[in-house]
């Protein structure tokens, strides 16, 4: 802010903001490992399946019954979300053969 006296006339002193600087655009978000086939292993089906089989793992190893659940309940959830992905990367794959065949 820089200040600037007042004129003499009877107005007022006032501040005056220095200049913004201009919003930049967003910058689209890097997903070329995506593209690559670099997925991070929660976003693969064998990833999901592996982590699974560790809480349940950690569900059968636990004496308290509530942590025990959870751990059950997670390992649900990471079977389903690998079920999940396996079928997307199937529609995928079966998209990308019948793109190939019309070619």
């Amino acid at each position: 802010m820089k200040f600037v006296p007042s004129p003499g006339d009877g107005r007022p002193a006032t501040f005056v903001p220095d200049a913004a600087p201009s919003p930049q655009p967003p910058q689209p978000r890097d997903r070329s490992y995506i593209r690559r086939g670099a997925r991070q292993p929660h976003d693969t089906p064998a990833g999901c399946r592996d982590q699974a089989r560790e809480s349940a793992v950690q569900a059968e190893a636990s004496a308290n019954p509530n942590v025990r659940a959870k751990f059950a309940q997670s390992a649900a959830t990471w079977t389903a979300r690998a079920d999940m992905l396996q079928r997307l990367d199937d529609s995928h794959g079966a998209r990308l053969a019948l793109a190939a065949a019309r070619v």
